[in-house]
């Protein structure tokens, strides 16, 4: 019979880990739920195992629970020595849960660990304040993420983990769990997995697929017959120079700009036509991956040799390989970046796309003769941070770096080939229903805003301490008392409305004081808004006044996001700033945001998404993400998504496409509602992402 529980503080070698005081947490199989688990044993390692098989979606183990029994506090890292044989990623779900609220987790963190691959799975403890959303890369571990809200050491009475995809048609992981172990410093590195996971060009060396290249001198094949099928390429008769519609006509002022026209928000595009922002994001050719602590995964990285060092980078304190870059160079030679462009070019106008979307080569997308949107760097800081990256929006420096922050526009601001510029991408503070001017008491951090808040309370309470503890339920003596309290939860309901309505105030200074700076930079071009993941409170609402355009992200199945209610709280139109489909038929084990059941399914549901989405008379664009896919071993946050209309060996998937390149064409006649949107839908399968 399997123990219950075993915990214990033990000086113990565990595999991968120098010898070291460690905190050794011995899964609770018998409250496990959703989950068929099996003693395992594995050859090489001899150490004890579980085998875990979810037969539910909500499956869950306790790692532990015991309350006041772990010392968190002592300890910096949990770990979890894993591994799985699917042909998928799979998604771990570390959930904390706090003492008295056994039922809903106060935080969760998930994490992708790839195929065929034995990964130490390494949770920092300091990520439990939650003030970052995105954790930090180790070896061989993809994206990691935090959700949820901040849980004080002391205050988790249990850890449990979760596993996903699952589906009884689809998904049925079988996952291989080892050491679970509290610890003050990193594992050493796990031995190498004694073959290679990346051959020479980049794919995924243990899958094989149809259109998998064998090696260099077939991507030269295939690359000189892409250069012949797209020599040429022009956009539709009936499309203008910039890609807008010539059968609707508005003013015309030599510059992107939005018209209303009693019905139906539309672009206008500097001669005057009706525009509708068809978008690739990241058309570029940098999709690197880590290659600093994965170094024993590759059969071939470029040397100076190879002619190829090009394709090696650094990123903050990594060393970066381009497989794509490092395969185009090795077929083209010095030329790589004239024929990359020329390419790419003809590729995007063939497949009737007219703007050139976010992260993309802008030296590129400057003199491609295709409109283009930018995405501003470097948002304006402060010191110390309210919550995440909300700065200290009354502290006097903001308004100096806003100043600093819009000065970049100069450059552009008599370009008529842009269309506009998103100030942010997906803020962090707007990752969950987050009320910012509570979670500013929460910390201990200085700040001008809190003396503000104090001045704001002073002010609605009319200088009366009386009438704010009674509605506060609270024993403040003065309202100074405010500027330094700590204050995890609101005492009562009238004092969480009254930190909610500062948190708008905030958000109002903060997207204000930097769009009345960006409009002074450059009066020409369209305010394109923060790219909001989602529309996680109202909060995304305010100050969408000195937007020209509200844009969101809109990864949803089977089309966008419910954009009229956008539309109609913030009176723009809306732009779609991201979407995907992806599947794991091919050389990548993870979907994306949503996964369909195969390439073809990929095109339906990129039809269907586009063409009921541009039905709408609100939206003025949709940009799909992303140009190329993502690398095998991750890019630098660790996505590893087939998402791409190319594959790392410049190949494209051709049924995505093909479906495309349909759609985009008869986006304006489904605009005007001169053509029904298709009514076919792809298989959608469980998404997996990190």
């Amino acid at each position: 019979m399997l123990r219950k529980i075993l915990l214990g503080i033990l000086l113990m070698p565990v595999a991968g880990l120098r010898a070291q005081t460690v905190y050794v947490l011995q899964p609770d199989t018998v409250q496990a739920a959703g989950l068929r688990i099996l003693p395992f044993r594995s050859a090489g390692s001899g150490n004890a195992e579980l085998l875990l098989e979810p037969v539910d979606a909500n499956n869950e183990l306790p790692l532990f629970s015991g309350g006041n029994d772990m010392p968190l506090a002592r300890y910096q890292y949990l770990v979890l020595q894993v591994r799985h044989e699917n042909l998928y990623s799979v998604i771990f779900h570390l959930r904390f849960y706090a003492k008295g609220d056994p039922d809903v987790p106060r935080l969760t963190a998930r994490i992708g660990i790839n195929p065929k691959l034995e990964t130490n799975l390494i949770f920092p403890l300091s990520y439990l304040d939650a003030q970052h959303v995105f954790l930090p890369r180790f070896p061989r571990q993809l994206k990691g993420t935090v959700s949820g809200h901040r849980i004080g050491a002391d205050e988790v009475e249990k850890i449990t983990l979760s596993l996903e995809p699952f589906s009884s048609n689809d998904f049925a992981p079988v996952v291989m769990l080892g050491r679970c172990y509290l610890t003050g410093q990193l594992p050493e590195p796990l031995p190498g997995p004694g073959y290679y996971y990346v051959d020479s060009l980049g794919q995924w060396n243990e899958k094989l697929w149809p259109e998998k290249l064998s090696g260099i001198d077939e991507a030269k094949e295939k690359l000189s017959g892409l250069e012949k099928e797209f020599s040429l390429s022009a956009y539709p008769s009936s499309w203008s120079i910039y890609g807008g519609w010539k059968e609707m006509k508005f003013d015309r002022t030599g510059f992107f700009h939005t018209h209303f026209d009693g019905t139906r928000w539309w672009l206008v595009d500097p001669e005057g036509y009706a525009f509708l922002s068809i978008g690739m994001d990241c058309v570029n050719k940098e999709m690197a991956t880590v290659y600093t602590g994965n170094e024993d995964l590759f059969r071939w990285v470029p040397d100076l040799s190879s002619g190829a060092d090009e394709a090696v980078s650094m990123f903050r304190d990594k060393v970066m390989v381009n497989f794509l870059k490092a395969n185009l160079i090795r077929c083209w030679g010095k030329e790589y970046p004239a024929k990359w462009s020329q390419l790419t070019r003809n590729m995007l106008k063939t497949w009737r796309f007219n703007t050139i979307g976010n992260w993309s080569d802008l030296a590129f997308a400057r003199t491609a003769g295709i409109p283009y949107v930018i995405p501003m760097s470097g948002f304006p800081a402060t010191a110390r941070k309210v919550f995440r990256d909300f700065p200290d929006v009354f502290d006097t420096l903001f308004v100096t770096e806003a100043r600093r922050f819009a000065s970049q526009l100069q450059p552009y601001r008599d370009d008529p080939w842009m269309i506009g510029y998103f100030l942010a991408n997906e803020p962090e503070w707007a990752f969950g229903n987050n009320n910012i001017a509570l979670e500013m008491l929460a910390g201990d951090t200085l700040l001008v805003s809190r003396m503000a808040l104090a001045d704001w309370l002073r002010e609605k309470y009319q200088g009366s301490l009386t009438e704010w503890n009674r509605q506060w339920n609270s024993q403040f003596r003065s309202f100074d008392e405010v500027k330094t309290v700590i204050m995890k939860r609101a005492p009562s309901g009238e004092a969480e409305k009254d930190l909610w309505e500062f948190s708008g105030v905030m958000v109002e200074r903060l997207i204000g004081i930097v769009s009345e700076e960006t409009k002074k930079a450059d009066p020409h071009h369209l305010n394109l808004g923060l790219r909001y993941a989602w529309i996680s409170s109202d909060l995304c609402y305010r100050a969408a006044k000195y937007f020209d355009v509200f844009s969101i992200n809109g990864y949803r199945y089977p089309d966008p996001p419910p954009t009229d209610e956008i539309s109609r709280r913030s009176g723009k139109p809306v732009l779609i700033g991201e979407f995907h489909f992806g599947a794991t038929d091919r050389g990548l084990p993870a979907t994306g945001i949503v996964g369909v059941a195969g390439q073809e399914d990929r095109g339906r549901a990129y039809s269907y998404y586009m063409e009921h989405g541009f039905a709408r008379p609100e939206v003025v664009g949709i940009h799909y993400f992303q140009w190329l896919d993502q690398p095998i071993t991750g890019r630098f946050d660790g996505e590893n998504y087939n998402i791409g209309f190319l594959d790392v060996a410049f190949q494209p998937y051709r049924s995505l496409v093909r479906f495309a390149a349909e759609s985009n064409e008869k986006i304006y006649r489904i605009a005007a509602w001169l053509e029904k949107p298709t009514g076919i839908k792809a298989r959608p399968i469980p998404a997996i992402f990190y």
